[in-house]
């Protein structure tokens, strides 16, 4: 890793000018400061200039390691007339650009600035509303169409601030997979499910399945088989009463490790569902690879 930042620093250096400033601000990221732009140096073609500068493989240790990059543009003075404003506002569009496919460069607009402060303030209050115990847990009954019986129930996030109103899940689960919080709300979101479904089975209730959504970034995470695992311990729900569910994109991004995490967790009984079926690119070749138990078709082919 250290060996690639410096080679893609090594190609930036090489892909401005001797005048230009070529900075590692942490991480992968990387702030560069064009100088004394004109008609004959614009910055789209700088932009595009950096973009194919490392899209050339790498030859590292033997690997050849092929990286895409997302490029942010902000101009001084019409996005800004100082560094943190220009630097902040270059970021908003690096963060259009990754949205939009990533490996792309992208001008800032006033329009994003305004996107791009309510997205922190909302990721800040989602950090605040996870460590005031705000988010609770709402069950979507599965039914047999046939006979009516209910033969189990989902678990659905939902957040609920402190004067009554909610944020709809469609706007703070991309910001929560973005930021990292996703994690600690998914393992919360695993013990409280099975915790509920223990509590409702003691009080007499038919021991029904409950399903949990796994996000991608918990299905990579090297403990996640662990936290599953400690949250049935710690409710002392049967494994036969969890199914965990994952999308068709996150499984087949996922296959070798998918079905080394999920064939473990099937030893001890769980179950895996694959949601959104039909939404991506997976084939039925794919599929003979994991250990499913269930494929939800999506909703646009039953409509």
């Amino acid at each position: 890793g250290d060996q690639l930042l410096l080679a893609v620093a090594q190609r930036l250096r090489a892909g401005v000018r001797d005048g230009d400033l070529v900075a590692r601000t942490g991480g992968d990221e990387f702030v560069i400061v064009l100088a004394d732009l004109d008609e004959t140096y614009l910055p789209e073609e700088a932009g595009e200039r950096l973009l194919a500068s490392v899209a050339r493989p790498f030859e590292l240790a033997g690997h050849q390691l092929t990286v895409t990059m997302s490029v942010g543009i902000a101009l001084y003075p019409h996005d800004g007339v100082d560094g943190d404003t220009l630097v902040k506002n270059a970021d908003a569009a690096m963060y259009l650009a990754k949205e939009r496919g990533r490996n792309q460069a992208r001008f800032f607009d006033h329009g994003l600035s305004r996107r791009y402060s309510e997205r922190l303030e909302l990721e800040g209050r989602l950090r605040q509303a996870v460590e005031a115990r705000q988010l609770a847990l709402y069950y979507q009954p599965q039914v047999d169409t046939l006979s009516g019986e209910l033969i189990g129930m989902e678990a659905l996030i939902r957040w609920c601030q402190p004067d009554g109103s909610m944020v709809p899940p469609d706007k703070f689960i991309p910001i929560a997979e973005k930021s990292g919080v996703i994690l600690a709300i998914g393992d919360w979101v695993l013990g409280e499910a099975c915790r509920q479904n223990q509590a409702w089975q003691a009080a007499g209730l038919p021991a029904i399945s409950i399903a949990v959504n796994v996000s991608p970034m918990q299905l990579v995470h090297q403990h996640f088989a662990d936290n599953v695992v400690q949250a049935l311990e710690d409710s002392g729900m049967n494994p036969a009463c969890l199914k965990l569910e994952i999308t068709e994109t996150a499984s087949m991004q996922n296959v070798v490790e998918v079905r080394e995490i999920f064939g473990g967790l099937r030893q001890r009984g769980i179950r895996l569902s694959i949601d959104d079926f039909g939404t991506g690119y997976s084939s039925l070749a794919c599929l003979k690879r994991l250990p499913v138990d269930e494929l939800k078709i999506d909703k646009s082919f039953v409509m």
